[in-house]
């Protein structure tokens, strides 16, 4: 039997969490009026990374792959508000983290996500749930 190469968590927060935080950044200076440092607690993230971010200098890796989803874009795009109206990176008692990747797993599209980012599903541990084992 062949092991797994990589978990799903560990794809998820080296390859697009970072790229999602950075996404989020942007949106939140430009479209919500937050303050970089703001965000950048709010996140977790650097305050110079989001400077580098909002000027231009910086752009998301992956975050094309992703928004060209409708269904991701939809999640994030609520996560936004209720981040800006919360001021908070916790969303209905869930870590941002976790939050996010839910949207992900639901979406349908984690497999083109998967090899997006050049993984093989074959490598690549996911839970039974992401099988969809227990849909009927």
């Amino acid at each position: 039997m062949e092991k797994y190469r990589y978990a799903l968590c560990e794809v998820y927060t080296r390859k697009l969490l970072p790229s999602i935080k950075l996404y989020l950044a942007y949106r939140l200076v430009v479209d919500y009026k937050l303050s970089q440092l703001e965000v950048s607690r709010i996140l977790g993230i650097k305050q110079p990374l989001v400077n580098y971010v909002v000027s231009g200098k910086r752009r998301p890796r992956y975050i094309d792959l992703l928004l060209s989803i409708p269904e991701i874009r939809e999640g994030l795009d609520n996560i936004l508000s209720m981040i800006a109206g919360s001021r908070s990176g916790v969303i209905e008692g869930s870590s941002l983290a976790c939050t996010i990747c839910d949207i992900i797993r639901r979406s349908g599209y984690l497999e083109k996500i998967l090899v997006g980012l050049g993984y093989s599903l074959d490598k690549i541990y996911l839970p039974m749930e992401e099988l969809g084992a227990g849909e009927s």
